[in-house]
């Protein structure tokens, strides 16, 4: 039979998980003790990280519902040190692309018993995060679906893009990755007030894209990190056959010359000057 135990009987940690220790408990009766005698849930719950309560998490005693699960995946993820990658040069702020925390987000699932399933329908894209261990525990988040309708781009690459791009978004919402916003750490563009002009031409870049879907941004996006690699790698020249392939106009066009480098868009302008 267990003994109960009083607050007169014992006053401190170190003899509760003595007993602890002594007489098999679970680590609900633990943390049910520790509580007792006044500990705070963060107290409890470290101490049930340490060496001393690892047999009781390897005995299967200490069961979290999914909800805690996910809840310790997102503490222990926004502990991570991550870079943003993606920059929009013209509003001035850094964001994640998928691949600056796919890894590291699936491991740290991996780690709390998670495993994440994302799929698609016709109206809605799913993300269902499902208890390992109970299997009929389970969260979905739910996203409409998008298009894009890029020229010179096949249906199934048209599709890719926006399942590239609410795939990122879904995991966004599971993990609460916060996003660029007005007290983004990112430093803002800034002005040269000796530089007349400076402020109209910001001003006429402000929008570029602005009626494309995500999708077809997406998918620019991509086709402009492509030119990149062949004009440094190969030639201008080759950069500007393979934009030309794509058809890109309009619209299309400006987001696409906004999303090059200059160097590259320099190395195209001298390639197309009369000589």
């Amino acid at each position: 039979m267990v003994q109960q135990i009083s607050k007169g009987e014992i006053m401190n940690t170190k003899e509760i998980l003595s007993l602890a220790l002594r007489e098999d408990w679970t680590c609900e009766r633990v943390a049910s003790e520790l509580a007792a005698i006044g500990l705070s849930n963060k107290q409890i719950s470290d101490l049930m990280k340490a060496e001393i309560l690892k047999s009781c998490d390897e005995r299967g005693d200490l069961e979290m519902n999914i909800y805690q699960r996910l809840n310790a995946a997102r503490e222990q993820f926004h502990k991570l040190q991550l870079k943003k990658t993606g920059h929009n040069k013209f509003a001035g702020y850094h964001y994640f692309e998928l691949g600056d925390f796919l890894i590291p987000a699936m491991q740290v699932l991996k780690e709390n018993g998670i495993a994440a399933i994302v799929s698609f329908g016709s109206d809605l894209a799913h993300m269902t995060l499902v208890d390992v261990d109970n299997p009929s525990d389970m969260i979905v988040i739910e996203s409409p679906m998008s298009s894009a309708a890029l020229k010179g781009c096949h249906e199934v690459q048209n599709l890719g893009a926006v399942q590239t791009y609410l795939r990122r978004y879904l995991w966004v919402a599971a993990l609460e990755i916060v996003e660029h916003d007005a007290l983004d750490a990112s430093e803002p563009i800034k002005e040269k007030s000796d530089i007349r002009g400076t402020a109209k031409k910001m001003a006429a870049l402000d929008g570029i894209g602005d009626a494309l879907d995500d999708g077809t941004k997406e998918v620019i996006k991509e086709w402009a990190d492509e030119a990149t690699h062949i004009c440094r790698t190969d030639s201008a020249q080759a950069c500007i056959a393979f934009l030309r392939e794509k058809g890109l106009e309009g619209d299309e066009r400006l987001y696409l010359d906004s999303k090059l480098p200059s160097d590259v868009r320099s190395a195209m302008r001298k390639l197309n000057q009369p000589k």
